[in-house]
């Protein structure tokens, strides 16, 4: 009669507790016992966040005009590549609604 000893478990997973007896001890640290931070601090990354809106509101800017400039190009070589002008016109001058004084 072999009995095959057992492995003992060397691996938690992260949802597991690694220590059953420490939740019922701690509990969470309230709020207002926190350390604050300091006005430098707070002053910095408020001007942080200026300038990253800033900077965002540029992009947002930079990349309205890029869609243009190509809308733009995409329109010149489209009429580039019609012989006549009015050729490349004609879709919209098809359509004639008379107009109701």
């Amino acid at each position: 009669m072999s009995r095959r000893r057992q492995k003992a478990k060397r691996y938690t997973f992260y949802n597991e507790m690694t220590e059953p007896m420490l939740p019922m001890i701690t509990t969470p640290i309230p709020r207002y016992l926190l350390p604050r931070t300091s006005k430098a601090r707070r002053a910095r990354s408020r001007i942080g966040a200026f300038f990253a809106a800033i900077i965002g509101f540029i992009n947002a800017l930079l990349a309205l005009d890029a869609a243009a400039v190509d809308a733009l190009e995409d329109a010149i070589l489209a009429l580039d590549r019609q012989p006549d002008v009015s050729a490349a016109l004609a879709p919209l001058t098809a359509v004639k609604v008379p107009v109701a004084a």
